[in-house]
């Protein structure tokens, strides 16, 4: 595995000598830098296979990371993800209406930066996992009336769906194709921390279901029932049970709608397990104080409620090829149990920001994660019982600006610029006794093939 960022920075140097300026004209043949996915057709196999209704897809993506100062200590990452999927339409390969086979992998190699160098809650890197392979997803989909209903069944993700923005998200992967690369973007940290082994997101999918509603053009309700504590082994049941709602409401979708479109989310989620609380023990006193049980008052289910907004502000260009939107999200959770209860984030995106760049996008965002109620008392009672130094963690803050380059059809090259306010929401800095660490500056350059 490389260890050094040296053959991806050259590779992608050169790419950038050598990429087409925009794409060409779709009526014509697309070339080698026009085309959708670097093999093409792979000599007629991907369109043979597509007339039988299975689609392949395969991308890789490897990505170096700096830190530039504050944060635990400088130094670089290097690490990368492999996403593998075979769909299969069951219409178009003769069998029946408006069922949908998916099977995915997903593998990931190298160091990511995580808390090795900024000591943050919310990882640079929306990519960052656990080094290894394992089955993604696997379910089957099958609509219903028209298709105003469909039911999802099988191993599957809370965050190809839900808490999703309309601003980057691809039907199959989801939040792992968002344009941001913080993970505070994606499936958020807030949510993140208060469900078990992080909840059915990017790595880890569980056994579950989905139904989808879409009585009309401009409403959706998607309702889903997940396995409470995913793991790294397929199909694997444990640990309570996780119900996830959300409502939508979508505006000037249509191809003849004029105005601006918009989308709007308004969803909720409840686990039932037993979670403990994080400031008071069984008899009702802190868990800092030197009577203590030592044993955390229980709490009978976690959940959470969140509002989302994506609105386009501008459209220009020709076929509306440059546009501007804003997306916000405000998510809530309970702060007797949970590490986080606050989480906002606010993000503008610009499509064809540079003339003739028709497919960059650039991107401006920020996430505040606010630490829960008890979290920030038990740091408090920690320090006035035991008269040592702790932390009193508020918030942790992240502002991204990133550009995202279109070099071919089916290669991107991203660079990110992140400055985080509080890492770790003001943990402390073990090179300074007595201080929390001083906010962070890192940088990281990600690159994309789709084959």
């Amino acid at each position: 595995m490389p260890s050094r960022p040296t053959a991806l920075a050259f590779t992608c140097l050169a790419a950038l000598c050598l990429a087409a300026p925009a794409r060409a004209d779709d009526s014509k043949e697309k070339g080698f830098w026009e085309r959708e996915t670097l093999l093409g057709e792979a000599g007629g196999l991907r369109p043979a296979l597509a007339a039988k209704g299975v689609t392949v897809s395969l991308s890789l993506t490897g990505e170096s990371w700096s830190g530039l100062s504050g944060g635990l200590r400088r130094g670089t990452r290097t690490g990368g993800m492999g996403l593998a999927s075979v769909a299969l339409d069951t219409e178009k390969a003769g069998l029946w209406q408006g069922g949908k086979l998916f099977i995915s992998g997903v593998g990931t190699f190298g160091r990511f930066p995580g808390s090795a160098l900024m000591g943050g809650i919310q990882s640079p890197s929306s990519n960052e996992a656990t080094r290894g392979a394992l089955l993604y997803e696997a379910w089957y989909d099958q609509s219903f009336a028209d298709k105003k209903v469909s039911l999802r069944l099988g191993q599957i993700r809370a965050d190809t769906e839900f808490l999703t923005s309309t601003y980057g998200e691809s039907e199959d992967w989801g939040g792992a194709g968002m344009l941001f690369t913080n993970s505070g973007f994606g499936f958020p940290g807030i949510y993140g921390l208060a469900l078990p082994s992080g909840g059915p997101a990017y790595p880890l999918a569980t056994p579950g279901a989905r139904l989808k509603l879409a009585p009309d053009d401009a409403w959706r309700i998607q309702l889903a029932l997940f396995n409470g504590t995913p793991t790294r082994s397929a199909f694997g049941f444990r640990g309570g049970a996780l119900a996830m709602a959300e409502v939508q409401y979508h505006r000037n979708q249509g191809e003849n709608d004029k105005a601006l479109p918009g989308a709007y989310r308004l969803g909720t989620w409840f686990h039932n397990q037993r979670f403990a609380d994080l400031y008071s023990d069984t008899a009702g006193r802190s868990l800092a104080h030197p009577l203590s049980t030592g044993l955390p008052n229980r709490h009978a289910g976690n959940w959470g409620a969140y509002v989302m907004a994506d609105q386009l502000l501008f459209q220009t260009g020709e076929e509306r090829s440059q546009s501007i939107g804003a997306s916000a999200r405000l998510m809530a959770a309970p702060g007797d149990r949970n590490v986080a209860d606050l989480q906002a984030t606010f993000a503008l995106t610009w499509k064809g920001a540079i003339p003739g760049r028709d497919d960059d996008t650039a991107g401006l965002g920020v996430t505040f994660l606010r630490m829960g109620s008890a979290a920030r008392a038990i740091a408090r009672d920690t320090q006035a019982f035991s008269g040592s130094f702790t932390p009193l963690r508020g918030n942790e803050t992240v502002l991204e600006a990133t550009y995202q380059i279109a070099l071919a059809g089916w290669w991107q090259l991203q660079p990110s610029l992140q400055y985080v306010a509080r890492p770790g929401a003001g943990i402390a800095d073990p090179n300074r006794p007595g201080r929390t660490l001083r906010d962070a500056w890192v940088f990281g350059l990600r690159s994309t093939i789709a084959f």
